[in-house]
């Protein structure tokens, strides 16, 4: 079965157009692959379809750096710059910018009051102790920078997160900390992100690792 890992920032990923029902052992690092989920890609009239699973071996309905990757792969396999990736049965833009992924994402839905779902629910939390959801821990640099450490279900703790990146500006956009453009500092690299057209974008740098076969 082949394989390709990707890695955004240091959130790494198993992409592949076969499913497997071995996501915790290809996840391990120690004894498969190794990554922090596995994206299974389906590519049907030109229509992208993506499942995703936690290392655990939980589904997740979202992964921003995820279908960022799941963009490169499209573009190296078809040449195409742009698309729709139907996710969690929400159809998500990605495009290729001079080597960049942008993804566009509806603004998240806010359903307390520092809790969001951004395809998948993230908590804006303080204790780093609690561990029973997605959390993401922010630090106001300025109004044009944060730092976004996420803890993640099924994950652990992250090198970066696509989603908690997205939840974290927009949170703190909502109280009038940041600008409508800001950097996202991670423990494993930047992200962008901006707000036009009532959305909010998002860009990343995906990187194709190697290339491989499962063989047992």
């Amino acid at each position: 079965m082949k394989f390709w890992k990707y890695q955004v920032n240091g959130n790494d990923f198993i992409l592949m157009e076969e499913e497997t029902i071995d996501v915790e052992r290809l996840c391990y690092r120690f004894f498969g692959i190794g990554a922090d989920g596995i994206l299974v890609v389906h590519v049907e009239n030109e229509e992208l379809n993506v499942q995703y699973w936690n290392a655990d071996g939980t589904a997740a309905n979202f992964c921003g750096n995820g279908i960022c990757c799941v963009m490169d792969w499209y573009h190296r396999q078809f040449s195409q710059m742009e698309c729709e990736i139907v996710f969690g049965n929400q159809k998500y833009q990605v495009s290729k910018v001079e080597g960049s992924t942008i993804l566009k994402v509806p603004f998240p839905q806010k359903v307390g009051m520092n809790e969001y779902i951004c395809g998948v629910k993230h908590v804006m939390a303080e204790d780093k102790n609690i561990y029973d959801a997605n959390e993401n821990y922010v630090e106001w640099i300025d109004e044009e920078h944060l730092m976004v450490e996420t803890f993640e279900l099924g994950v652990g703790w992250t090198n970066s997160c696509g989603s908690g990146n997205i939840v974290s500006f927009y949170h703190w956009y909502l109280q009038g900390l940041v600008k409508n453009h800001i950097t996202c500092m991670n423990p494993g690299g930047n992200a962008e992100l901006w707000i036009e057209d009532e959305a909010i974008f998002y860009r990343v740098q995906p990187h194709l690792v190697y290339l491989g076969q499962i063989v047992s």
